[in-house]
């Protein structure tokens, strides 16, 4: 159940894209935008052979617009990020890739590294505090404290 902190010093940094999630949301959401689009192409439908070509082009329209949603949510989803290969105080070497934050890191910089008990890590600059979220700037509490001195609130 042992978290790691180590220090260390990044010996390469490379800028990369970390790519964005597809999932149904998008795709759905295309499909329904493309059926629309496809309905309203064909204007008023006044016979048979009317109906037959406002469900072609809807299936069309919806087809479409499912692989057009899973392209924009997957655009919108991708994050800039950096890889950053750090040589340990141990001499071993890492390679971790993380969400650009609001300061980037930079090569010969003295870095901490969080590893958690599942093998995941984050890196740190050396004048952070690797306790604190970043996002909230609220400490950040282990499951065993959590458990036994807090208790959940409720509405």
């Amino acid at each position: 159940m042992a978290h790691k902190l180590e220090k260390g010093r990044i010996v390469g940094v490379r800028d990369v894209v970390i790519d964005g999630q597809s999932s149904l949301t998008g795709a759905t959401l295309g499909g329904a935008v493309g059926t629309a689009v496809g309905v309203a192409a064909v204007g008023p439908i006044e016979d048979q052979r009317d109906l037959r070509q406002t469900i072609g082009t809807a299936a069309v329209g919806g087809a479409v617009g499912a692989i057009v949603g899973q392209v924009i949510e997957k655009r919108l989803t991708e994050r800039r990020g950096q890889e950053l290969s750090i040589e340990m105080e141990g001499g071993e070497r890492l390679v971790v890739v993380q969400e650009l934050g609001e300061r980037s890191f930079e090569e010969a910089e003295t870095v901490y590294v969080y590893t958690t008990r599942m093998g995941n890590s984050r890196v740190f600059h050396e004048d952070e505090d690797p306790y604190m979220d970043p996002d909230t700037k609220a400490y950040i509490v282990n499951d065993e404290l959590e458990e036994a001195e807090f208790e959940p609130v409720t509405w």
